[in-house]
């Protein structure tokens, strides 16, 4: 069965999911289109002595739609209108006009969200801007990138990666990468 990938506005992710979920039913989709996922992570921190859980999409911009294979040619052709007229979708990935599928073994395992201990370790780890890492650790692991900025305070990293052949920009902890 196909998957597909619509790219969202950054944030409205949940809208957009939130919204197909409503009109999959009211225009009589629920027999093509199976499933829609939104991997999220679960982060419990600790910060000034108190802990809060909160919830962080693993690929922010992002939405998963998996499709029947066995899709009518008549339907096949407004499918694409219909994910399109949806608030917040901005189009698919690799291309904005037309969705490419992708096999099952590319799309995310995280199914249901995964709550990960935040601890406050102190870390000495130099990074310069334009260091070539590789993520060891999280949802990204073995994806490499590059290094765009470095915060000393909070020990975390802003990368630049390649998902889905597009440069796509993560925050990870030191400890979630290595120099290449």
């Amino acid at each position: 069965m196909p998957w597909y990938v619509i790219q969202t506005y950054s944030g409205h992710e949940k809208k957009v999911k939130a919204h197909l979920e409503q009109r999959i039913p009211v225009e009589k989709w629920e027999s093509d289109i199976l499933e829609l996922r939104l991997p999220t992570q679960r982060i419990a921190e600790v910060k000034d002595g108190k802990r809060r859980t909160i919830e962080r999409n693993v690929y922010p911009g992002y939405v998963f739609i998996k499709v029947s294979d066995e899709l009518p040619e008549d339907k096949q052709k407004t499918l694409l209108p219909f994910l399109r007229q949806s608030p917040g979708v901005m189009g698919f990935v690799p291309s904005r006009t037309e969705p490419t599928p992708i096999r099952e073994s590319e799309v995310p395992s995280l199914m249901e969200a995964e709550e990960v201990e935040v601890a406050e370790p102190t870390i000495h780890i130099e990074y310069d801007l334009g260091d070539s890492v590789r993520v060891i650790e999280g949802p990204f692991a073995g994806f490499t990138g590059q290094v765009n900025d470095v915060d000393m305070q909070k020990q975390k990293l802003k990368l630049t990666i390649s998902i889905f052949g597009r440069a796509t920009p993560v925050e990870l902890e030191f400890l979630q990468v290595e120099r290449i």
